[in-house]
């Protein structure tokens, strides 16, 4: 008898592109042109003070998520309001940003605040041609190192938001005219959308420019009313099919909307050899190639 390895090449085509769907999810923060944040921890406890340091001239937009509780916002400890579930604002002057909030009723809550935010995007979408200055947004290279084995749709771990990777950029359109942020994308990556968070009304619409044209991407989030990803999760894939740049139009019919958009890249798998004597899962987002290695024994 006769033993023979024979490789097997198995693409599998997860089938993800352009199709926004929702699951649920705890959540994390982040930070970019302000400070996101959304505590993972449940509250519990009956009083949670949160601070956060602001800019005279930026803007806050903090949400409780908490129905049943009651609430404070301070700066530098002279009270600016109290007891909403949304707070929005300009700092008038630079210091500490608190909010205090009573949970009598033991309420399970998560917040989000976009603090200290500011902006200077382009206000002009650049013709493929054009230079633009590109935002650095966070490329997932290890192989599903970034995904939730969890969540039904492969969603990213939501776990190491606070480290400040660039996997949240965050803006103010403060006088209704849209704006435009751009990040370089290559040939095979798949790109993560999430709305994280925002005070009103607001639109992302993507556009794949290379060096000499420009094909529109469609709508990649949006949301009609003030929304966060812990009250409203949110995904949405896209699969990039040759090299060249994403522009990200974000416009609102409301002046002075804060924003925060997840942007997460997952760079094409490189080919895989599979164990099939190993109990093994197989994930991933767009196209995989697995290698099996299959023994066939033949008779002489």
């Amino acid at each position: 008898m006769q033993g023979v390895v024979r490789p097997l090449i198995l693409i599998i085509c997860l089938l993800l592109s352009l199709t926004c769907l929702t699951f649920e999810s705890l959540v994390s923060n982040s930070t970019n042109n302000g400070h996101l944040d959304e505590k993972l921890e449940i509250q519990l406890s009956l009083e949670n003070d949160y601070t956060w340091e602001i800019v005279s001239g930026n803007w806050y937009s903090i949400q409780t998520n908490c129905i049943t509780c009651t609430s404070i916002l301070s700066l530098n400890d002279i009270e600016l309001d109290s007891n909403h579930t949304n707070y929005f604002g300009q700092a008038t002057e630079n210091g500490q940003l608190k909010l205090t909030i009573e949970n009598s009723e033991q309420e399970v809550f998560e917040i989000s605040a976009s603090v200290d935010v500011n902006d200077n995007y382009p206000q002009i979408r650049p013709a493929p041609s054009e230079s633009f200055e590109l935002y650095n947004a966070f490329q997932c290279l290890e192989t599903n190192h970034c995904i939730d084995v969890n969540s039904p749709i492969l969603s990213s771990s939501r776990t190491e938001l606070n480290n400040d990777e660039n996997k949240i950029i965050s803006g103010v359109i403060d006088n209704q005219q849209a704006e435009f942020i751009g990040f370089e994308v290559t040939l095979g990556d798949t790109v993560e959308f999430y709305l994280e968070h925002s005070s009103s009304d607001v639109t992302f619409e993507a556009f794949f420019q290379n060096v000499t044209t420009e094909v529109e991407m469609g709508n990649v989030a949006s949301s009609n009313t003030v929304m966060n990803y812990f009250d409203t999760p949110n995904v949405l894939f896209s699969n990039i099919e040759e090299d060249g740049r994403v522009i990200v139009k974000v416009s609102s019919a409301t002046i002075n909307t804060v924003w925060s958009l997840g942007i997460i890249i997952h760079s094409e798998d490189n080919p895989t050899m599979l164990d099939l004597s190993e109990t093994t899962e197989i994930f991933g987002h767009n196209t995989k190639t697995i290698i099996f290695d299959l023994n066939d024994t033949t008779a002489p």
